[in-house]
């Protein structure tokens, strides 16, 4: 599955324009996604993490 989506991913890259495409990672935090979107960071907010480890245990 991991090569799966590698491959899609690349796929991605190479039909999207690159100024049109963030590849971005959920821990990277609030500055890679509101400078791509054109937006000021949220003060005093954190970053969502509603899938962290600690709110998976509460779940289960």
């Amino acid at each position: 599955m991991i090569e799966a989506f590698n491959r899609w991913k690349e796929g991605v890259k190479e039909f999207v324009p690159e100024d049109r495409l963030l590849v971005y990672e959920v821990k990277e935090g609030w500055d890679p996604l509101c400078t791509f979107l054109g937006v000021e960071v949220p003060k005093g907010k954190p970053f969502l993490h509603l899938n962290d480890s600690d709110s998976f245990r509460k779940l289960i």
